[in-house]
C-alpha cells in the first residue's frame, strides 16, 4: 500500500476509503515451504477441505493440547520477530519473509500461505485496512500503525494471533483505538472459564468497543 497525494486520489473510481492503494510486489507466486514439513490440506490447491457446522471442536486428548500448545507457541514467537522490525522503511514484504522464515524454522507451516490462494504467510494490515492485508513493497511510515496477524499450522493445529503496533511516533487516535481494542481482549479473556458462553465473549467486547 501507499500514500498518494491528494490530487492523485481525486483521480480514483471510488472503491478507496482513505489515501492508502495497492504497492508492487516484488515477486510472483509463493515462498518455499521444504517438504519435510507437514502441510494443510489446501498447501497445494489453495482450497481448503472444510465443513462448515454449528459444533465448535473442543480439543480434549492430551497429546492434541500439546500440539495445539506448540502451534501457538510457534505462532506467538514468529509474532514477536515480526514486531521486531516494525519501523520506518521497513517493507511489509521483509516482515513477511522473517515470519515465514521463523516458521518454517520451527517445523511449521505459516497457516495463510495459499489458503484460497493468499499469496504470503502473514497479513500486514497498514492503517485504515481492516484486516488481511497482503505484504508488499510499501515501507513503513513515520505514524503508521500496522497490524500483524500470524499463524502457524502444526501437526495438524493452527495457532492464530494478531497484534498492532505503531511506527515511530503515532497520533493520539491511533492510540486510543489499540488500546480500546486491547482492553475489549483482556476484557474478553477475563471471561473465559470452564461453562462460560461462547457467545458472551462477542458480547463482552461490542459492550466495551461500541460506547
Amino acid at each position: 500500500m501507499t500514500h498518494k497525494k491528494p490530487e492523485e486520489t481525486k483521480k480514483d473510481t471510488g472503491i478507496y476509503t482513505g489515501p492508502l492503494r495497492p504497492y508492487p510486489y516484488s515477486f510472483k507466486g509463493h515462498r518455499k515451504v521444504p517438504d519435510h514439513i507437514k502441510k494443510p490440506d489446501y498447501a497445494k490447491s489453495g482450497k481448503p477441505s472444510m465443513t462448515r457446522d454449528n459444533v465448535v471442536p473442543v480439543v480434549s486428548e492430551q497429546a492434541d493440547i500439546e500440539k495445539l500448545r506448540k502451534a501457538c507457541r510457534i505462532a506467538r514467537q514468529a509474532l514477536d520477530e515480526g514486531h521486531k522490525m516494525v519501523k520506518p522503511g521497513v517493507t511489509t514484504e521483509q516482515i513477511d519473509e522473517v515470519v515465514h522464515n521463523f516458521i518454517i524454522a520451527a517445523g511449521g507451516y505459516p497457516s495463510p500461505l495459499n489458503y484460497y490462494n493468499f499469496p504470503r504467510s502473514c497479513c500486514t494490515s497498514v492503517n485504515e485496512i481492516i484486516c488481511h492485508g497482503i505484504p508488499d513493497t510499501r515501507p513503513l511510515e513515520e505514524g503508521d500503525i500496522v497490524n500483524l496477524d500470524v499463524t502457524a499450522y502444526f501437526e495438524g493445529f493452527h495457532g492464530d494471533l494478531n497484534e498492532t503496533y505503531c511506527v515511530g511516533k503515532v497520533s493520539d487516535s491511533s492510540k486510543k483505538l489499540i488500546a480500546a481494542a486491547h482492553d475489549s481482549l483482556m476484557k474478553a479473556i477475563a471471561y473465559c472459564k470452564p461453562n462460560a458462553m461462547y457467545r458472551e465473549v462477542g458480547n463482552i467486547i461490542s459492550n466495551h468497543v461500541e460506547p
